[in-house]
């Protein structure tokens, strides 16, 4: 539904998934978004800091890559004030962020898939967290930063493949934000909300902010999609 009200500005249709869990209501609008928009460059941010997600997202992304060539994939770790600019904030983080470029190779799902299947070692050796220890929360080990493109259709992403140090200036405006509720408030002025918002385009009204919110006592389902415009409301606070 919020695809119809999307108005794409070249290079790509820049989308910002922050919390991907499995990848599956990823994998769904990016079907949708091939339908809507047949031939134009995708770039996805897709922010995740669970492993086993990590693995279940991938192991969904070959037929969209068979599909839609035109794609470049950005899987991160980065805190949710990081990852629209894939740049840590601390001076060492970023002196430690591990950038990973896969070029695919070959032009069917089978190759894909073998060669996303071999990025299991990367993935496990870079996708390790702990726990901080003032809140509990999953923090990263270390910062990384993998994107997956076709080698070729390189040269037509030329303008939307991200390279280390090139995201920031380029400030990547998202045309669509994917935020589950816990998180929504630092895009609203609160911890972090600057950097975190103008990154994903907050405050232009072209774009839109669809929460993945879970609703209580529905087995914790992801539920999509609300209003564009209740970012302007802080979300509810659930026990």
């Amino acid at each position: 539904m919020e695809l119809q009200h999307l108005h794409p500005q070249p290079p790509a249709l820049r989308v910002f998934d922050a919390g991907m869990g499995d990848g599956t209501v990823l994998t769904r609008v990016m079907r949708k978004m091939h339908t809507r928009f047949p031939t134009m460059p995708f770039y996805i941010t897709g922010k995740e800091v669970s492993l086993e997600d990590v693995r279940l997202t991938l192991d969904k992304m070959p037929d969209r890559f068979y599909e839609h060539p035109a794609t470049v994939l950005v899987v991160t770790n980065l805190y949710y004030t990081e990852a629209p600019w894939l740049t840590p904030r601390s001076l060492a983080a970023a002196a430690s962020l591990e950038w990973h470029e896969v070029p695919l190779q070959g032009t069917t799902a089978h190759e894909f898939e073998q060669q996303i299947t071999a990025l299991q070692p990367f993935l496990a050796q870079n996708w390790n967290v702990r726990r901080s220890a003032k809140t509990g929360n999953p923090l990263y080990n270390r910062p990384t930063v993998l994107v997956l493109y076709r080698d070729d259709y390189h040269f037509m992403l030329d303008q939307v493949i991200p390279h280390p140090g090139r995201a920031r200036r380029l400030r990547p405006r998202h045309r669509l934000a994917a935020l589950p509720c816990p998180h929504a408030g630092r895009l609203q002025g609160g911890e972090g909300g600057s950097t975190a918002g103008q990154g994903a385009g907050v405050g232009r009204p072209s774009h839109r902010h669809p929460f993945l919110g879970r609703r209580p006592g529905h087995g914790g389902d992801p539920q999509c999609l609300a209003a564009g415009e209740s970012l302007r409301r802080r979300p509810p606070r659930h026990p």
